[in-house]
């Protein structure tokens, strides 16, 4: 069915999200001494679980829409006042084990672990596929002309990809950009391919001043835009690029 092909994927991030949501709040918990009853992936009845050696029952339910942690001492203890709610009758166990025992920045402590647990897997992630996938970069293939500019006079089109440039072959746009930028009023070669042909066009940048760091200097601009659906990926900044589509 056509539903399964988006509903798992969904419902198994879905999981793993809050597998590392709720897992920042026991952690925590069980550095601050307190005692984790159970530590549920969804909700309602239990699938399957176990209990390990410290008590804390780890379940799989059956709506799988979310998660909880039950630590002890949440909630009142059977023999606290009915109407004050005192707790003063809890056990030296109960209160060296309870949630509600703990001073002010540990029970805070508890609570804010799980979106910092979100958080920093989210960072773990990113920089993860950075360094197995790369950042993304976009290749040498022109997206846009801009009007009465260089490239509008050589003739560019949209699609062209730009393949060499004089002797050097190009693979990413900012190959383009870069050897655009230090041939101002220079008249440079292009190898393109467009569709199944390989054309060249001889195209002249123009000059123009660019102020950095305090510094003012000529380069030249061809007026193209690259085409951003149009991207690879770098493993390493110090790297060239790789791995086109």
């Amino acid at each position: 069915m056509a539903y399964i092909d988006w509903i798992l994927p969904f419902l198994v991030v879905l999981s793993v999200l809050i597998f590392v949501h709720e897992l920042g709040h026991y952690l925590v918990a069980r550095w601050c001494g307190v005692r984790v009853e159970v530590f549920s992936i969804g909700f309602g009845k239990e699938l399957f679980g176990w209990t390990d050696r410290a008590a804390t029952r780890w379940k799989v339910s059956a709506v799988p829409l979310g998660g909880y942690v039950k630590m002890y001492g949440e909630e009142s203890f059977a023999d606290d006042d009915p109407e004050t709610g005192a707790d003063d009758r809890a056990s030296p166990l109960q209160r060296e084990h309870s949630f509600r025992h703990k001073s002010l920045g540990r029970r805070s402590a508890i609570v804010s672990a799980g979106p910092l647990a979100n958080l920093l897997f989210a960072l773990v992630v990113l920089f993860g596929l950075f360094i197995v996938v790369g950042a993304p970069a976009p290749l040498p293939v022109v997206g846009s002309v801009q009007p009465n500019s260089a490239a509008a006079e050589a003739a560019f089109a949209p699609g062209d990809m730009i393949v060499a440039i004089g002797d050097e072959e190009v693979a990413w746009f900012d190959d383009v950009r870069r050897i655009v930028n230090a041939h101002p009023d220079q008249t440079l070669r292009f190898d393109v391919r467009r569709g199944d042909a390989d054309i060249a066009i001889l195209a002249t940048p123009r000059a123009t001043e660019q102020t950095e760091d305090g510094q003012t200097r000529r380069v030249g601009l061809l007026g193209i835009r690259p085409d951003l659906t149009r991207v690879g990926y770098e493993s390493c900044p110090c790297r060239r690029r790789r791995s086109r589509r």
